[in-house]
């Protein structure tokens, strides 16, 4: 009889986990990419790559994604990756997998989670036919990306505050600077000084292990500015509380970002260097104008014994996103 109820049961449990999807877990580290394209649509892979990565240097070559590709006959369901890209059209056999994953014969662009992990995030494009996926892969290039980053981000966010916020810090820059900022536990606030000009427009926080450093600057007098005049801010401000670190121009890539979907931004990002100490590493600095005026944020990290460092970075740049002006009482 027990064995009899034990059948019962063990079908039951097998029943539940079929509806809730895929049971295999995600095995592959966090920043790890498929895709999948068929034998026809080969000569798209570095289109395919070129749409879902980007590569920084700080200053060796570090790439944001490990992406590997796959033709339909060589992925498995349980790959255990986090993130999945899907190029298709009816005609091919990669078409089989993205009705596996969006459950839809219309072309166009997806998005899914759960799909053949639990957790995954799975992107797809599927083209009317095979001579048109390269162009349809150039029209959503775009979404593609903003689709694969926001993903990547969110996992990131649950790193960034795993231990937590640090309330107190967080009441303190409100209180010294009129700013809110959510920073998570395990940063240490420090007041920069210096002994000439003194400023009172500028803090930063700070973390170790490995070393993290973001510094906060705020200045109404500054409207308007390009790449060039924030690597000389930079440096400038370097040499007065980083002990005459310097940009490597050669190294710097520059973007742009709508910073709390209000402000118009530009991004650099590359590597610093300190000749007098022979240190250095990647550094990401965001510049806009609000209504406080100018205001940059500028995100460093020392880590020589981490090859791949731009997820930090990115790190930082989730606690940055997080800035907000306190509004100013009306007299």
């Amino acid at each position: 009889m027990w064995r009899s109820l034990y059948v019962f049961f063990a079908i039951l449990i097998l029943y539940g986990c079929a509806e809730k999807g895929p049971v295999y877990r995600i095995r592959k580290s966090k920043n790890r990419v498929a895709y999948i394209i068929d034998d026809e649509a080969l000569n798209l892979s570095d289109r395919v790559e070129k749409a879902l990565n980007d590569t920084f240097y700080d200053p060796l070559p570090d790439p944001v994604f490990d992406i590997d590709g796959y033709t339909p006959d060589q992925f498995q369901l349980d790959a255990g990756y986090p993130y999945v890209f899907i190029l298709a059209a009816p005609q091919l056999k990669s078409y089989a997998f993205f009705k596996i994953a969006f459950k839809e014969g219309k072309t166009g662009f997806y998005t899914g989670r759960n799909v053949f992990s639990q957790g995954d995030f799975v992107i797809g494009v599927c083209a009317p036919g095979p001579e048109l996926l390269g162009a349809f892969l150039d029209k959503y290039a775009d979404s593609i990306k903003t689709a694969l980053y926001t993903a990547y981000m969110e996992s990131l966010k649950k790193l960034v505050y795993f231990a937590g916020r640090n309330n107190w810090m967080r009441k303190e820059l409100e209180r010294k600077y009129g700013i809110y900022l959510d920073v998570p536990g395990g940063w240490t606030y420090i007041k920069l000084k210096d002994t000439i000009f003194k400023f009172d427009n500028v803090f930063g926080i700070v973390k170790h292990y490995p070393e993290r450093f973001m510094m906060f600057y705020n200045n109404p007098e500054v409207p308007y500015f390009d790449a060039d005049l924030l690597i000389k801010l930079r440096d400038s401000l370097a040499a007065l509380y980083y002990g005459g670190d310097r940009i490597a121009k050669s190294t710097v890539k520059i973007d742009s970002m709508m910073f709390e979907g209000r402000y118009p931004a530009l991004v650099l990002t590359g590597a610093w260097e300190n000749s007098r100490e022979y240190v250095g590493g990647p550094f990401r600095l965001i510049a806009f104008n609000s209504e406080r005026g100018f205001f940059m944020i500028d995100m460093a990290l020392y880590a020589p014994e981490k090859r791949r460092k731009i997820q930090y970075l990115l790190r930082m740049q989730i606690i940055a996103s997080t800035l907000r002006f306190k509004k100013e009482k009306k007299e």
